[in-house]
């Protein structure tokens, strides 16, 4: 099954207000309210690391289905199954390890992969670290395209490997790392096997081929059920071998330029078998692609499957269905992923996302209580103005408003009605919150290319749970600023003049009140004019909107007039700027030189008044509340925040979380404390005092 990466989940659950029990708060200040350690300097967490790794490529239950195993980047996890509390964590693995891994029992198959050198796929034991074998195919395999699939037994014995370049399904002995045997196949890339669940029978499926069976150790060929029959996509058979479930299949074309494959449709239903002589017995209508089955028993099966939801965002479900009469017993949203892990007792299913790890009920489709906070990035936090509460919002694959207290204490949490793919902006005491709800749209401009567009602009007044107002803007926003929650500001394409423009809008009511170009300087190219957005940001007072170009220039927000220029050399769109909440100072990130820096300048004067090497990559920056610090952190991993002073010999102080990247900072009122959030979906809470 294949779909784009950076696609979305959305999911669709109401807009339902709720308040979560509230655990006691540990009396050690190290840990946080679900007792696990909190990095140094670090005072509380907003939500929860349950369920939460870095990427979990691979996981797998206990034999009674208590614990859940999780394997994330050579990290091993173990975790209650019933709360989602991290009961052990430890590291073993190779330097490189590619997004493949598996845990089968109590075993683990990296397939690790690093520039220059083969893949290969090393066996290591779960309860001390060692390594049991290493495999390395004759024929050195492509780094980059690695091994196009492998399959495990059940009794991890033995695994199942696709050997793109050299045309081979291979079969390899687990402990030591031999081949048993090995057999060419036509379309490596095509190929897929499986073993049944009791580690006799090799299933080998190739496209446009009949479906084919091997002993798994001897290799010998066994008899094809439904003599000639292509049976390509998936295939699963049930524990007890006697039905079968096959389908799944993705059809793709090439494009029209010949360049790439674009995927045309693909089988929305499942045939199910008897296993031995391959008869049909019925249909599953999925209504939409697979993505990953299992079997629960030999009666029951368990599905995942995706479609292209509103404005192109992707949707995933999984459901239940009862194979005796070919019915769908209950479906539910779940995260993007293909990989569905079933504990043996068949009560519990799994599904691995990027950051969390979903638990199911599998008999009834109820998630546990395991994970909690957001189940995706932080996009926005914000902090009242008595800084007693704090205000987390999801990205579009979460879509939740949660707010807490400062010791990490959740007070509610609510589901914003509508979140197709938008951008969340909001006042800074989290009061107010503005959105977009963005549209793909396809039109060719001369010399520029429209590739996406927004629908809706919504401002949600959090105090009262509802929407305050929405409007449709005429041309395209980019970007949404709030100024004091007075005004509001969209950076927009003119498609009609073939430029950008700032369009003001009423922040109570959403009424326009006027538009003006950006003082910006489109770059030439060799088709023409480059259409790159340029870098903006309003000041803190919500007086200017700042825009780089050659330079970096104020203009007032409602007349478009340059009151004030900066003498800060060309900057990149990588680049960051950010305003004091007075307005009186700008900083300015330059990241594409060497070294990388942050410019803090006076607004009025148009001055330097410091100037920090910085260390990150694709920088983002924001000012504290007296305008005497800022924060720095990466758009491109890290897990680091760095606080500095407006002036070029003050010390910086280093937040380092160490589990996830920073997507989200807020300072709190005071500017004693800062609030982080992160891509694994909770907040820290910092101290700069203790620093």
């Amino acid at each position: 099954m294949h779909r784009p990466l950076s696609a979305v989940v959305l999911f669709v659950a109401g807009a339902a207000l709720h308040a979560a029990p509230v655990p006691n708060f540990p009396r050690d200040p190290s840990l946080d309210r679900d007792g696990n350690k909190l990095p140094l300097g670090a005072t509380a967490r907003l939500g929860s690391l349950a369920f939460r790794a870095r990427g979990a490529w691979g996981a797998t239950f206990s034999a009674d289905g208590t614990r859940l195993m999780t394997l994330s980047d050579g990290e091993l996890l173990t975790w209650d199954a019933e709360s989602g509390r991290v009961l052990e964590r430890k590291s073993f693995a190779p330097n490189a390890v590619d997004r493949s891994a598996f845990v089968v029992g109590d075993r683990v198959f990296w397939i690790t992969s690093e520039p220059n050198v083969p893949p290969n796929v090393i066996v290591a034991d779960l309860r001390d670290g060692k390594r049991r074998s290493r495999f390395v195919p004759a024929v050195e395999e492509d780094w980059i395209r690695g091994f196009r699939h492998i399959e495990v037994s059940s009794d991890a014995k033995y695994f199942a490997v696709v050997v793109q370049k050299a045309s081979e399904l291979v079969v390899v002995d687990a402990e030591t790392g031999r081949v048993v045997h090995a057999r060419k196949v036509a379309k490596p890339g095509d190929t897929k096997v499986h073993i049944t669940p009791d580690s006799t029978t090799l299933y080998v499926v190739e496209e446009d081929q009949p479906l084919r069976r091997y002993s798994l150790t001897a290799g010998k060929e066994l008899d094809r059920p439904a003599e000639g029959e292509k049976v390509p996509g998936t295939i699963r058979v049930a524990p007890d071998g006697k039905r079968a479930v096959t389908g799944g299949l993705s059809v793709w074309e090439r494009s029209t330029a010949g360049s790439t494959l674009v995927m045309k449709g693909a089988e929305e239903h499942l045939t199910v078998r008897r296993a031995d002589t391959g008869k049909a017995l019925g249909r599953l209508e999925l209504g939409r692609p697979l993505s990953d089955v299992r079997f629960i028993g030999s009666d029951a099966l368990l599905v995942s499957s995706w479609e292209w939801g509103r404005k192109g965002a992707v949707e995933c479900y999984l459901a239940r269905w009862d194979l005796r009469v070919l019915k769908r017993e209950w479906e539910v949203p779940c995260p993007r992923d293909e990989r569905l892990v079933v504990s043996p007792d068949g009560n519990r299913v799994a599904v691995a996302g990027t950051h969390s790890v979903w638990v199911y009920d599998a008999k009834t489709g109820k998630r546990t209580d395991g994970a909690t906070g957001h189940d995706a990035p932080v996009a926005w936090v914000g902090i009242s103005a008595d800084g007693r509460t704090i205000t987390t919002v999801g990205d579009p694959a979460d879509r939740r408003v949660a707010v807490w207290t400062e010791r990490g204490e959740r007070k509610s949490h609510t589901e914003l009605p509508e979140l197709r793919g938008g951008r969340v902006a909001g006042h800074p005491a989290g009061d107010h919150l503005v959105w977009t709800i963005s549209a793909v749209t396809k039109a060719e401009v001369p010399g520029w290319l429209l590739d996406t567009g927004v629908e809706e602009v919504i401002g949600w007044d959090r105090q009262k749970n509802a929407v305050a107002w929405r409007f449709a803007p005429e041309i395209d926003p980019q970007e949404v600023y709030t100024h004091d929650g007075k005004r509001v500001v969209t950076v927009c394409r003119n498609k009609v003049q073939k430029r950008w423009d700032a369009v003001v809008y009423d922040g109570p009511t959403g009424k326009r009140l006027g538009a003006w170009p950006l003082p910006h300087t489109p770059e030439e190219g060799p088709g023409g004019v480059r259409d790159e957005r340029p870098l903006t940001a309003p000041s803190g007072d919500g007086k200017l909107l700042f825009v780089a170009s050659e330079n970096v220039v104020g203009a007032n927000a409602s007349t478009g007039r340059v009151e004030v220029q900066f003498e800060t050399g060309r900057i990149g769109r990588s680049d960051s700027m950010a305003s004091s909440s007075d307005g009186s100072r700008l900083a300015v990130t330059r990241e594409g030189r060497r070294p990388r820096d942050l410019l803090i300048f006076d607004v009025k004067s148009g001055k330097e008044l410091a100037r920090h090497e910085i260390g990150c990559d694709f920088p983002n920056c924001k000012f504290g509340p007296d305008g005497t610090r800022v924060a720095v952190w990466s758009g491109f991993g890290g897990t680091g925040v760095t606080v500095y002073g407006v002036r070029t010999d003050a010390k910086p102080l280093v937040l380092d979380g160490g589990l996830s990247a920073p997507t989200a900072v807020a300072f709190h009122p005071n500017g004693k404390s800062v609030v982080v959030g992160y891509a694994d979906g909770t907040s820290l809470v910092w101290d700069l005092t203790a620093k």
